[in-house]
Formats: C-alpha cells, structure tokens, sequence
C-alpha cells in the first residue's frame, strides 16, 4: 500500500463552470495525494489534447473544412477525456456534468500557491487518513445488521477503506484479508446507510486510486 502521508496537491478550477468564471465567484478545489498520479496525468493529458484539437479546428469547423480524419481524431480525443473524467467522476473526485466543462489545473494544496486563483473551496478531499477501528465496526455492523470485526479502517471523503477478513461480508469461511472500499456518501452526497460493498483487493495490489 501506498504512503499517505507525504505531500498534497489539488486540482483547481481556473475556466468553466466551477471556477470563479463560471457559476460562482469561486473556484473549486479537489484535493488529494500521489496514489492518483498516473490517473490525474492521464486525464489533464487528454484535457490538454482535447482543447489543442479543438483550438486548431476551429477555423475548419466554422469554415466547413474539416476533413473525414480531422473529424474522427476529433471524436476519439473527446470519448478520451470523457472516459477519463468518468473514472475519476467514479472514485469521487468529481461529482457532476459542470466538473466535466470546467478547465483544471495542477497545483501542491498549499494556501501560498493556492491564493494565486483567488477565492476558492475544498468540494472534494480524497487524501486518506486512518479512523478508529472501534467506530468504524459500530458502524459497518449496523449497515450489515451482524457483528463485523475488522484489522484496520482508513478513510477518505467518499469511501471506507476496511482490513478485514473476507467471512465479514462474504458467505465464507476464509480468513483471508483483503481491502474492502466501502461507501461513506451516496452518489447524492448523502450518508451512506446501506450494506454496500464498491470493490475489493488483495493488500499487495492496492492503491487507493483503483477504489
């Protein structure tokens, strides 16, 4: 498993819907740790191809000159990016459609680099910290209405992520432990009362950022 503690970052809305530019005068922040690197990477890569793309097209667009493979290489940046915000949209770090037509930005979740965009707020925190083992089975064994034992609990915004037998949840008798990531909030950002779990993974081949 990967380190937590170790330094933050965040992305920052600087154009579209959830910037200060947009529907509000401030901007959204998401905050989080290394474990999502190679997914953030991949998603302000394809950011970076779909507005190029559409910055060079948009003469041939309003002109009508766009041509068969301009078109196509059009259409597969777009699906990149919006498969890309749909996996992060999947582990919490987004919430909605205005996430998707929002410009983000990289940045270490510092308020000195922060202050630089002006007003902004926290909408997502995804770093994970560890919680009290004795709360978290009070509340796992209300939601599954018996007694769950657990080795250990971290959390983050959205999610438990719970050390535990797999004869917890699983009609089994193994003994076998594995990471079950295990809802806090609804997708309406309510909480979480259900018996629900999201996925589960053997401990050598976790990262928080595959929840």
């Amino acid at each position: 498993m990967n380190n937590t503690h170790e330094s933050s970052f965040c992305l920052i809305a600087v154009s579209g819907d959830m910037s200060s530019k947009g529907m509000s005068d401030t901007s959204s922040v998401i905050v989080f740790n290394s474990e999502y690197r190679d997914l953030v990477t991949k998603f302000l890569i394809a950011q970076a191809k779909r507005n190029a793309v559409n910055m060079f097209n948009v003469d041939l667009i309003l002109t009508g000159g766009l041509t068969d493979e301009q078109r196509i290489e059009s259409e597969a940046v777009k699906a990149e990016y919006y498969n890309l915000f749909q996996e992060l949209k999947n582990i919490g770090f987004f919430s909605s459609k205005y996430d998707a037509r929002t410009e983000w930005e990289l940045t270490i979740f510092e308020d000195d680099e922060l202050d630089q965009y002006g007003k902004y707020k926290i909408d997502a925190d995804l770093r994970v910290v560890e919680v009290e083992k004795s709360e978290t089975q009070t509340n796992l064994s209300e939601r599954w209405g018996k007694k769950i034992e657990i080795q250990k609990a971290y959390k983050n915004d959205k999610w438990y992520f719970v050390h535990a037998k797999e004869s917890n949840f699983y009609n089994t008798k193994s003994n076998k432990v594995r990471i079950f990531t295990i809802p806090r909030l609804t997708d309406d950002g309510e909480k979480c009362f259900s018996a629900e779990i999201y996925s589960d993974h053997l401990p050598k081949a976790f990262n928080y950022a595959i929840a």
